[in-house]
């Protein structure tokens, strides 16, 4: 098949371009950063004659000439590219939500209403209610409305998957970098009296590749017209002090030194931060933003156990272990945690 992956060098994006070329697909990569892309291209890929890098991007303010670029005979698209830290709420929206609908609608107008195309959206589990009956956050609401917005304006002959993952884990992914470092440093802060209990789930990032591409392979010829709505995950949750404490074994650390944030600090100390960024830009890059202390402030993140993609542990190989381990050595090969 022919597939277009948007966010070609990102986390999930890079190990789907991977995965779909190793099955023998032509991937169509959306690049953004060339430079990225040649050091992803140089020491990842490993079957780069399947791979075609489009050099451009999803900018809303682009010109989008890349789109008539793409094959006649396009077979699926897979959106993954998207933003998932700011300390700026607009940036959510730009990225996730407005380049979202300018993609469905470039496409609809290359793509006649009679071709079957299929249209994977990588969303979030934050997208869905949690405690609360909304989202949580501005990162879960942009991607909630990306998700309406292409159920809504995508045609009528277009299959439509929804995936909406929980935390992912694995090679190549620096949103979870910052607590693999505090770790190493021989902390452990707990948001609350009851923190270490706060109930996640999870995947690794090589799981979740192999769920959408079996998604991707169901041939669009047989059925039209359908959305479908997965939420993927490893079949057994873990807490707060496991995940810690796995990234500590896994980097030698014996000892972990407790540090409790109360409560009622987070979100002001987020808002400062956020604040800040106007007259001191190198503060963007501390990951406790006014959105982040939502998400940590929610006393549970589990995906609905009524899916039955979470009830096969056959389809899910990779624990938690397992996963924290070849994190940990990818971020030792690039020399990430020294």
């Amino acid at each position: 098949m022919k597939i277009l992956v948007t966010g070609s060098t990102g986390f999930i994006g890079s190990h789907m371009c991977e995965q779909l070329a190793l099955k023998g697909h032509q991937v169509l990569a959306l690049v953004r950063k060339q430079k990225k892309w040649e050091a992803i291209n140089t020491s990842s890929f490993s079957n780069r004659r399947f791979i075609t890098p489009i050099f451009d991007s999803i900018d809303p303010e682009g010109s989008w000439s890349w789109i008539d670029r793409l094959p006649n005979d396009l077979d699926v698209v897979v959106h993954t590219a998207g933003i998932v830290h700011s300390h700026r709420k607009s940036e959510f929206y730009r990225t996730n939500l407005t380049a979202t609908a300018i993609l469905v609608e470039k496409l609809k107008k290359k793509y006649s209403f009679n071709h079957k195309l299929k249209f994977v959206f990588l969303s979030s589990l934050s997208a869905i209610p949690t405690i609360k009956p909304e989202p949580v956050g501005h990162y879960g609401r942009s991607k909630l409305m990306a998700e309406e917005l292409i159920i809504k304006n995508a045609p009528s002959m277009w299959d439509i998957e929804i995936i909406r993952p929980p935390i992912v884990i694995g090679p190549r992914d620096l949103q979870l970098l910052h607590i693999f470092k505090i770790v190493k440093k021989g902390l452990y802060p707990v948001v609350g009296p009851e923190g270490e209990e706060k109930e996640y789930s999870f995947i690794c990032v090589f799981d979740l590749v192999k769920y959408v591409i079996s998604q991707c392979a169901r041939n669009p010829n047989i059925s039209t017209g359908v959305t479908k709505i997965h939420h993927p995950a490893y079949p057994e949750k873990i807490t707060y002090k496991e995940l810690y404490f796995e990234m500590a074994k896994e980097q030698g650390i014996n000892n972990l030194k407790k540090i409790t944030i109360p409560r009622f600090l987070v979100k002001p100390v987020a808002y400062t931060i956020s604040a800040l960024t106007y007259i001191c830009p190198p503060l963007s890059k501390i990951p406790l933003t006014v959105d982040k202390s939502s998400e940590l402030l929610e006393h549970k993140w589990l995906s609905p156990k009524s899916e039955s993609e979470n009830k096969n542990k056959d389809v899910y190989k990779w624990n938690l272990n397992n996963s924290v381990k070849v994190t940990v050595e990818d971020y030792n090969q690039r020399g990430l945690l020294n």
